[in-house]
């Protein structure tokens, strides 16, 4: 379980500048950031599960299912996969609601910690969310490695938000393939297209996109203070 999430008192963050912790929510360049929320859990179950439920709950996953795009892996709700749950997925188990919560929320705020730590710049929830589910979705630290998160580190945020999904043509889709499972006469692997995948993509660019909107209007960066809500 990360430190980071439950770390009881305020002091600073191990590895993190300009970072304090104060419970679940953390300042970062002094804007309030939350790791692991019910939001951000229902925001990542939205893309791993499916819709939310009319009561507005998310409609989590509750069997672990063999996911077609991850060569037939295990996987529970949230897309959780033994690499990251710190319980078992075993294909059939059933996970409650309550179990897809607590366990989701404790996994989700380690990777955004995680990607987190690799960004060296003011950034608002939006923006932490955004690169987040794209970390949760292609592993943080290729996240971490990315164009997109070089982007961000030299404040170039809405081409940081744009290679999200766009190749540097800004038009090109990229972190939207998977591997078929052939090789081609070269021996390099094969991938192809998926649409929701790229979907997903233009979703967390636009999301990252209005995170900077949020950032421009609401943060002073000479006196690094935040003019917005807290959490």
């Amino acid at each position: 379980m990360s430190a980071l999430f439950f770390c009881p008192l305020p002091g600073t963050v191990p590895g993190m500048a300009n970072t304090a912790s104060i419970g679940k929510t953390i300042l970062r360049f002094g804007i309030p950031l939350v790791l692991g929320s019910a939001g951000y859990v229902a925001y990542i179950s939205g893309y791993e599960d499916g819709p939310a439920r009319r009561d507005g709950t998310p409609g989590f996953k509750n069997v672990v299912y063999a996911d077609q795009f991850a060569g037939g892996l295990p996987t529970a709700c949230l897309g959780l996969t033994k690499h990251a749950s710190p319980v078992p997925v075993i294909l059939g188990d059933y996970w409650s609601d309550a179990q897809c919560m607590a366990v989701g929320s404790q996994v989700l705020a380690t990777g955004q910690a995680q990607v987190l730590g690799c960004i060296k710049v003011p950034v608002t929830q939006p923006m932490l969310d955004a690169f987040s589910s794209h970390g949760h979705n292609n592993g943080e630290p290729s996240t971490c490695a990315s164009r997109a998160m070089g982007l961000l580190n030299t404040r170039k945020y809405e081409a940081a938000c744009d290679a999200l999904a766009h190749g540097p043509d800004g038009k090109t889709p990229v972190w939207s393939y998977v591997k078929t499972g052939r090789k081609n006469a070269q021996g390099a692997w094969e991938y192809r297209f998926v649409q929701g995948l790229y979907n997903r993509r233009l979703k967390e660019r636009a999301d990252c996109l209005a995170g900077v909107a949020l950032l421009r209007a609401q943060y002073d960066f000479a006196t690094e203070s935040w003019r917005g809500a807290q959490p």
